[in-house]
């Protein structure tokens, strides 16, 4: 085994010196409120916490799974993980700036300002522990799997050593600084992990001697084709891979729970200066995510088939290249850069799941005028409490891709009420209660049945729960009453949804008409999908010397951007026209509630 030498330990060393003096650095500031201790004092620009979306979503488990899905499927299997980013665009133009306007410090905290009474509260509560606990923990899991696979393969350090010290070290800074110190890692740690992803993936190609040598040698193995380079599966050849990709593009991003906003992606757009930071912070955060960043991971697992063809754990192909190809000094900024990606993923999710447990469940329901002191340390010992289950849950998976698909199936059916709820007055809490227990309940109960449990049954499995979920929630809808008008009203003046859907509660509720324009949301929405896409594709078409291809996108590209950015502009003469406006009148009109 290729072992690390001691300029490699050095970078290794002085990385994890600087985050725990970021974290140091910052943990007076965020110890003065819970608002500074989640939100950063809603002081960020966008191009901050949208850097921090990006640094956060580049997990250690991000470049191993995207290795075994490009190993395994090709260019093509990589829509699993590219699909999301309709629902982040969804988010940007439609959701984000509601998310920033109802000022809530939790996406959980939404429920008692949408829906009244016992359900929203107990709907509340659901909501914060549900998301805290399991699907973060499942999430911390998988993330912390990703890198004890990466030591197990570069230094051979077994688990039971791997994930108390690196989830531990992680949760000290992060439970020191909050969300002050998360960003501000989250900073460095994105210019480390790219880097040091995209000196991996020029090693490679280099080692392999370019990218013409690479294409030939791929095609040449047994069972590959020229198809391993192309972006869409064969439609002519039918079978799983297509029927995957059907299901993928057509229903797995809008079905799951955060298509309408949500998680430490909501975080983020609530620690925005305003609407305009918020939905700038989207917009950066989704082309360096899907954009930027996805080549370098794809470049390496097709050098690493010339190497390895056949591989017991392909996820592991990724780390395994670190240590073959990389000099030494290299090996360990690669290492570090992994590491980076690991801590920035962890210490978010960390904060995170703890403002759920703290501003949801704690603050809410069981010591409700502590002062801020106080809740800053319980805060702190949330952490404490997660970081615990996160390694517990890390022991006991075995596949990244699994985990992903196991969580995509867990909120599936969730996210069509999560949009609604918006748009469509008649929704209420018990719509919600229902979509979250029910594809919980069906989502775990096929994991236990052998005909559905295995990854080549996720798209049976996934449309399955989205149907029991969506007979679920429609049920519990009609059956029980509409929400209290006057929350309703109230929910209407302070987050002003488009009029469509609820017609007579914009007429009580004595704010003028939003300027928010469907036409032009749906029209920007499908432009930055098919700019997203067409630099996507572009890249990788020039990466790989299909050059006629890649002018073509291009062209695209620039057309599709071009209207993205005058898009953008026009909406910020509305900002800045009518935000002062429109916080004017509400003050102006009573509050229905008192």
């Amino acid at each position: 085994m290729v072992q690390l030498a001691f300029l490699d330990w050095v970078v290794i060393a002085g990385y994890c010196a600087l985050s725990m003096w970021i974290g140091i650095y910052f943990s007076k500031k965020a110890g003065q409120s819970v608002d500074e201790f989640f939100l950063s004092g809603r002081s960020l620009s966008w191009w901050l916490a949208g850097t921090s979306m990006v640094a956060t979503s580049f997990a250690t488990d991000a470049p191993l799974a995207a290795t075994r899905l490009v190993r395994e499927q090709g260019l093509a299997g990589l829509w699993f993980p590219l699909s999301w980013i309709f629902a982040d665009l969804l988010t940007l133009y439609f959701f984000a700036r509601l998310w920033r306007r109802a000022t809530v410090t939790t996406d959980a905290e939404i429920s008692e300002i949408r829906y009244s009474g016992k359900s929203a509260a107990l709907l509340r509560l659901f909501n914060g522990l549900y998301s805290s606990i399991p699907l973060n923990c499942i999430i911390m899991g998988w993330v912390t799997l990703a890198m004890v696979k990466i030591l197990q393969v570069s230094l051979d350090w077994p688990k039971e050593y791997v994930v108390p010290l690196l989830v531990g070290f992680t949760a000290i800074y992060t439970i020191a600084s909050g969300l002050w110190g998360v960003i501000y890692t989250d900073l460095i740690q994105f210019i480390i992990a790219t880097a040091g992803a995209i000196l991996l993936a020029i090693y490679s190609v280099i080692h392999i001697g370019g990218v013409s040598a690479m294409k030939e040698k791929v095609i040449a193995l047994p069972g590959f084709s020229p198809e391993v380079f192309n972006f869409w599966p064969s439609f002519g050849a039918g079978g799983s891979l297509l029927t995957f990709f059907i299901v993928v593009m057509a229903v797995q991003w809008w079905a799951q729970k955060n298509v309408a906003g949500g998680g430490q992606l909501t975080q983020r757009m609530f620690a925005c200066k305003n609407e305009k930071h918020s939905m700038l912070s989207v917009l950066w955060f989704s082309f360096a995510h899907y954009v930027l960043r996805p080549w370098p991971w794809m470049i390496v697992a097709l050098a690493s088939l010339v190497l390895w063809p056949q591989m017991a754990d392909n996820e592991a192909a990724y780390p395994r290249m670190i240590m073959q190809i990389m000099p030494v000094g290299l090996r360990g900024v690669l290492i570090a850069s992994l590491m980076a990606a690991f801590m920035s993923t962890l210490s978010t999710h960390l904060d995170w799941g703890a403002s759920y447990l703290i501003v949801d469940v704690y603050k809410r329901f069981i010591k409700k005028n502590g002062s801020e002191r106080h809740y800053v340390f319980m805060s702190r010992m949330a952490m404490a409490l997660l970081t615990i289950v996160a390694g517990i849950t890390a022991f006991y998976m075995d596949s990244i891709v699994s985990a992903w698909k196991f969580l995509a199936t867990l909120t599936a059916g969730v996210g069509p009420v999560f949009i609604l709820r918006w748009y469509w007055w008649r929704i209420n809490a018990w719509s919600e209660i229902a979509a979250l227990a029910a594809s919980g309940v069906f989502s775990t109960l096929f994991m236990f049945i052998p005909a559905l449990s295995a990854d080549a049954d996720y798209p049976t499995r996934l449309l399955l729960v989205l149907s029991l979920t969506t007979a679920s929630w429609l049920i519990a809808t009609f059956l029980t009453q509409p929400e209290d008008e006057k929350t309703l009203v109230n929910f209407y003046r302070l987050v002003r949804p488009a009029q469509t859907g609820w017609k007579h509660i914009a007429l009580r509720s004595g704010v003028r008409a939003s300027d928010d324009n469907l036409f032009q949301d749906i029209s920007a929405y499908l432009m930055a999908a098919i700019f997203m896409l067409s630099s996507l594709f572009a890249i990788g078409k020039w990466l790989l010397g299909f050059y006629l291809e890649g002018l073509i996108l291009s062209a695209l590209t620039l057309v599709s951007g071009a209207y993205v950015w005058l898009d953008m502009k026009k909406r910020n003469i509305v900002w800045s026209q009518n935000e002062a406006s429109y916080s004017k009148e509400a003050k102006k009109i009573p509050s229905l509630q008192s």
